[in-house]
C-alpha cells in the first residue's frame, strides 16, 4: 500500500486517505473507542454474544461486525 492510497470512508464516505480500518482521520477516533471497548468486555467475557456485547459497550451490530470481519477480535456470532 502506499502513502497516497485513499478510500471512501466506511462511516462518512469521503474520499480520504486511508487511516486504518477504512475510515477517515475524523471517523477514525470514534472507532478506535468502540474498539477499545469491544475488546475489554470481550476479553472479560469470553463466551459473548454480538448482540451481548452490543448492549454491554453500547457499539453497533454493524460495528463489530467490521471488527470481526478484519480479525481485530473474534466473538460469538449468536
Amino acid at each position: 500500500m502506499t502513502e497516497n492510497h485513499k478510500v471512501w470512508c466506511d462511516d462518512c464516505g469521503k474520499l480520504t486517505p486511508n487511516m486504518g480500518a477504512g475510515l477517515c482521520a475524523d471517523c477514525f477516533p470514534s472507532y478506535r473507542e468502540d474498539f477499545v471497548k469491544v475488546r475489554q468486555y470481550v476479553k472479560g467475557t469470553q463466551e459473548a454474544t454480538m448482540i451481548e456485547t452490543s448492549n454491554a459497550t453500547g457499539v453497533s451490530i454493524d460495528r463489530i461486525r467490521k471488527m470481526v470481519r478484519e480479525r481485530a477480535i473474534s466473538i460469538k456470532n449468536t
